[in-house]
């Protein structure tokens, strides 16, 4: 027999949330049940989820001892609520967090070594182009290298100051 606590499904929002309203009008129209906990009310229990899951963003969803999180775990309200349905719905079980985490931490590895090849390469495209720009500026000449050597300085004429009241 399941314990009903397990099965309890707690959405962490706060009033101004619109993602939360959608969440919780979709769960309220398939007869979801779930818990509401404000994140003003219930401040230490929500420090501690941003504590476990390090993303604050709302609404989170409890289930199972799992949480769930906008743009982690699901795009949309939609999405939201057909993952707790499913969840509620099915002989879902839990997998053994074990290789869980280890295909995790392969996971985030390589998404690692691929950011690292992109961030190598932007890094040399960088300073090709700042080999570019340094070999531009060196290209151009100083006020010093244009002017010829034995003329003499181009002396700008005066501009005359006109009286206007002279010319009326």
């Amino acid at each position: 027999m399941e314990d009903k606590k397990q099965r309890e499904v707690i959405i962490y929002t706060m009033k101004s949330c619109a993602f939360c309203k959608q969440l919780k009008d979709i769960l309220d129209s398939k007869s979801i049940e779930y818990v509401e906990k404000d994140s003003t009310v219930h401040v230490n229990e929500w420090e501690q989820v941003k504590a476990v899951t390090m993303i604050p963003m709302f609404p989170t969803i409890l289930l199972d001892d799992e949480y769930f999180i906008p743009q982690r775990d699901f795009q949309t309200a939609e999405q939201g609520a057909e993952l707790i349905n499913y969840r509620l719905t099915t002989n879902w079980v839990r997998p053994n967090p074990l290789p869980t985490l280890h295909e995790g931490i392969k996971t985030l590895n390589g998404a690692i070594g691929i950011l690292s090849q992109r961030l190598t390469t932007m890094a040399s495209t960088v300073n090709n182009i700042q080999k570019q720009l340094d070999a531009l500026i060196t290209a151009i000449p100083t006020t010093d290298e244009i002017e010829k050597p034995g003329l003499p300085p181009m002396e700008v004429p005066e501009k005359e100051t006109e009286n206007v009241e002279s010319s009326q």
